[in-house]
């Protein structure tokens, strides 16, 4: 008899735990509104990340990431006159004074896929703060009218809020050992190539990219034109945190609702 009781409170804890789950936090129903909760959740989790630069992030890996890549990155500059799928003329000559990021990418790369919504997110957040960014589209077409359908038929699905181009071979060949797509370019309110990086980033990493590009050009920050400090960035070579994602390549992708 009491090996049946004894039975019997074991299915019934089974049945509880299967049934809720393992988190016993209690939340009384209707006692947030889902969609502030949800944006409290992301920014809590962007900030325990590091992905804020300047707002004391637990995890400072990411920022030491991207002072080093700044440090050891070799700039230069990248020349174009370009005309949008939209219809408008744009030009290197057309961003400057802004902090501007190009995208060479293509819509039948899935890394390059899973960054675009990324791309949008920090075109919407940081437009006002001086940030542009720039698409400059590789297809595997025979036409121009090919590119443009594959390229319209992704934009149906994912919407992009920022200009679109057709890549050229020698816009490709301005970046010194171009290896693949994404293949991606932080350039400063100068006009210099600060930072070239090849393969998809997390949000945390673009993010705090962007942002250190935008405050070197702030009345609060320091002149543009300035590079990281030598023991700064030999430093945060020799402390680099493992929680810093490793570029990802075709093989290896986050999963990503807007991938096709």
């Amino acid at each position: 008899m009491q090996y049946r009781n004894e039975i019997g409170r074991f299915f019934f804890v089974f049945l509880v735990v299967y049934l809720t789950g393992c988190d016993l936090s209690v939340r009384q129903v209707g006692s947030e509104d889902p969609i502030e909760s949800r944006s409290a959740s992301r920014s809590e989790a962007e900030s325990q990340s590091g992905a804020s630069i300047f707002g004391g992030g637990q995890n400072r890996g990411i920022e030491r990431t991207v002072l080093s890549d700044l440090h050891k990155h070799n700039d230069y500059r990248f020349s174009f006159e370009l005309e949008t799928l939209d219809g408008r003329n744009v030009s290197d000559d057309s961003f400057r004074g802004q902090v501007l990021v190009v995208d060479l990418w293509a819509t039948w790369c899935p890394p390059c896929r899973q960054e675009v919504p990324h791309f949008v997110d920090l075109q919407e957040r940081y437009r006002d703060q001086g940030l542009a960014v720039l698409g400059l589209n590789y297809e595997r077409t025979f036409t121009a009218a090919g590119a443009h359908r594959e390229i319209a038929q992704f934009t149906a699905r994912q919407p992009v809020n920022y200009p679109l181009a057709l890549g050229t071979p020698e816009l490709k060949s301005q970046v010194p050992g171009f290896r693949g797509y994404p293949t991606t370019l932080f350039i400063d309110r100068q006009g210099m190539v600060r930072a070239t990086v090849t393969g998809a980033r997390p949000l945390a990493y673009l993010e705090t990219m962007v942002k250190t590009l935008l405050f070197e050009g702030s009345p609060g920050g320091s002149s543009s034109a300035a590079r990281p400090s030598s023991v700064a960035a030999e430093r945060a070579v020799a402390e680099l945190a493992p929680a810093m994602p490793k570029p990802q390549g075709a093989a290896k992708i986050q999963r990503n609702p807007y991938a096709l």
